[in-house]
């Protein structure tokens, strides 16, 4: 069998993905010089980029083209490997796949196709690599003594094409026939040993794509010489300058067909090439274990906002940031859905001064219960963020402890005080609800909604979900998500969506904080007369808590950043201002200050919708019944006293034109 051989496959990344690394495997960030600048991906995220430079090498370092990476694509990597092979460790062997696309090493079975050739795979895992035998013994026995192995030739028949030349034609990615006769022609005058060749497999009906195999050194190394030499000179002869995104690729797309007649040359030449299939993953989000960013004295908050809510979470960050001591550290991590690139590292930069404070998003659209998020039932000003709460527990399974707060609030003291906080053995530490209180004190159908449709046993203990400390191993024992979905199911339609199921659930299992710790704006600004509908202890700790705020909550649905002149309100804005997008906030939240436009635009915005949605919710508390009777008339007096709040600003904005 002779001396096993070296083999070194280089696999291509562009964000993160299923890390495919071992003695053979090699990943490699494409295009590393340019990663936080544009591409036809977008943006890359800050924390993706830090990933792909703990996780693998680059190809912009020694001679390269990296800053080319826009227009040759993976050709860079091949570059790299090619000036600066012996960073590789001179294999005898040099390959490259891309991070869903590989080569299948079970010789034993031939799997079907799509009919791009493509073998499809949902998810890369322990069960895939086994399947395809992406191991060390499999590949070696595989290569061994060959001089080429390639990914399956494509049949162009069943793609609608007739040869390599007519696929190029009439591609569908823009590209211009023109560009790859210029570089047969620069073929056909600096190598006319490959013309022959080229003509075979012009008017071949198969085509070689993706740029995918493994090649013994010497013909890899000559493979590079005689393709960026090509290239090279067709760079000086093809305008570029004003083709769009997709067609200043269009010298990577060429050099897929070059491939194409070099492996034909090749096998005019007797060259030993294997064809293996190619496997084609759809999914290629990742899960990796998420880990303490710090190994002491570590805080870990998390938050989860969304993309209408994420600049005003980055002020909730700069709050805690402002109030953090430098004694500990702070591993803040915000579980987001469906937020840009751009808004995303608008937020981790606000701790790039600080040395203790780390800042990551997870992705919690990869982490959340499909069948569960059907039954998220979402009322007035509330988005499914609300609900990712629920899944901390299973998405930090490093973490046994974590403060959770909502993005609506900022902090004026040190986070790190409230994290200590002892909760005994409960579940969650939290602050009695004073608004739910309330409503529970003064309004029947808020006392009959919590004592019968949700059970609990004690009401004045009814928590707010805003600031929760969570002991995450009980939790996990208890078993949240299934429990959740129980009590989901039973309820249907929470008045206070995830907050009324979490207090089901944990009703016995709460430690009651201090209420500064979690004081309500809104209870004065929809409720002018609570005074007189709390119990006095109740609003003896309310009262307290406003003079003593550690944590300031704009609950409700009447935020600070619509509505800045509601008492407190200026505790929002002065973190605002402490970030480099408060202009941002502003822009997006206010009109031109023309009196007539702002008191029309905010009578027909806040006052009119409003109306409308009472009319129908109006007319579902007569026609329903049972528990949706219940619920529908509730909304009808939540909705009732909105509209007279906004309906009495009005008037006060009209008069005091008038004046």
């Amino acid at each position: 069998m002779g001396k096993k051989p070296k083999i070194k496959i280089l696999v291509g990344y562009h964000k993160p993905a299923y890390l495919l690394k071992n003695d053979i495997f090699e990943p490699i960030h494409l295009g590393r010089a340019l990663t936080m600048s544009a591409s036809k991906d977008g943006v890359l995220k800050e924390q993706d980029y830090r990933w792909m430079l703990d996780n693998m090498i680059g190809d912009d370092t020694g001679d390269n083209i990296s800053k080319e990476n826009r227009k040759f694509c993976e050709l860079t990597a091949f570059y790299w490997a090619w000036k600066n092979y012996s960073e590789l460790g001179n294999p005898d062997y040099i390959g490259f796949m891309h991070y869903r696309r590989h080569l299948s090493f079970n010789r034993n079975k031939h799997f079907t196709a799509n009919k791009y050739g493509f073998v499809e795979e949902t998810v890369v895992d322990d069960g895939y690599l086994q399947k395809y035998r992406l191991n060390d013994d499999a590949i070696v026995e595989t290569v061994q003594g060959r001089d080429l192995i390639v990914a399956a030739r494509t049949d162009l028949l069943r793609l609608g094409t007739l040869t390599p030349y007519n696929h190029y034609e009439n591609s569908q990615k823009k590209l211009h026939i023109k560009d790859y006769e210029a570089v047969l022609a620069i073929l056909n005058k600096k190598y006319p040993e490959y013309t022959e060749a080229a003509v075979r497999y012009n008017n071949a009906d198969y085509a070689y794509f993706t740029n995918v195999f493994i090649m013994k050194k010497d013909i890899f190394c000559n493979y590079c010489r005689w393709l960026f030499d090509i290239l090279e000179e067709a760079e000086r002869q093809i305008d570029l300058s004003n083709y769009n995104v997709e067609e200043t690729r269009a010298l990577a797309y060429i050099a897929e067909w070059l491939f194409g007649i070099y492996i034909t040359r090749l096998q005019e030449q007797g060259a030993d090439v294997l064809e293996l299939q190619e496997i084609l993953v759809t999914d290629t989000s990742v899960l990796p274990e998420i880990l303490p960013a710090f190994a002491d004295n570590s805080i870990s908050v998390c938050f989860s906002t969304d993309a209408n809510y994420i600049l005003y979470t980055g002020v909730a960050i700069q709050s805690l940031i402002a109030n953090a001591d430098d004694k500990y550290n702070y591993d803040i991590i915000v579980l987001a859905g469906d937020i840009s690139a751009e808004d995303e590292n608008k937020v981790v930069r606000l701790a790039d001064k600080y040395k203790n404070i780390n800042i990551r998003f997870v992705d919690v659209n990869a982490y959340i219960d499909k069948a569960l998020s059907k039954n998220f039932f979402l009322t007035s000003h509330f988005s499914p963020a609300v609900y990712y709460r629920i899944f901390i527990a299973r998405i930090l399974t490093a973490f046994d402890r974590v403060l959770y707060l909502d993005s609506d609030l900022v902090l004026k003291a040190d986070a790190a005080l409230l994290w200590q906080t002892d909760i005994k053995d409960k579940a969650l530490g939290a602050v009695p609800d004073t608004e739910v209180i309330r409503m529970y004190f003064s309004d029947p159908f808020i006392t009959d909604y919590v004592n019968r449709t949700l059970g609990l046993k004690n009401p004045y203990g009814y928590f707010n979900s805003g600031v929760l400390i969570m002991s995450l191993d009980k939790i996990r024992s208890v078993g949240i998500e299934k429990k959740f979905a129980e009590v989901m199911n039973r309820v249907k339609s929470p008045y206070m969506v995830d907050q009324d199921i979490l207090n089901v659930i944990f009703q016995d299992d709460v430690y009651f904080l201090p209420g500064y710790w979690n004081y309500e704006y809104h209870l004065p600004i929809w409720n002018p007369g609570y005074r007189n509908e709390l119990p006095l202890k109740i609003l003896e700790d309310y009262l307290f808590s406003k003079e003593n705020a550690k944590i300031v909550h704009f609950a409700g649905s009447k935020k600070p950043w619509n509505y800045p002149r509601y008492e407190m309100s200026d505790c929002f804005w002065n973190y605002a201002r402490q970030t480099p997008f408060y202009e941002e906030i502003l822009f997006s939240n206010f009109i031109p200050s023309v009196p007539e436009v702002k008191e029309s635009v905010s009578y027909a915005n806040d006052y009119l919708p409003r109306k409308l949605h009472y009319a129908k919710i109006k007319l579902l508390s007569k026609i329903t019944l049972g528990k949706k009777r219940k619920f529908y008339r509730l909304k009808r007096k939540e909705l009732k006293k909105e509209l007279k709040c906004i309906k009495r600003e009005y008037r006060a904005q009209v008069r005091q034109k008038a004046v």
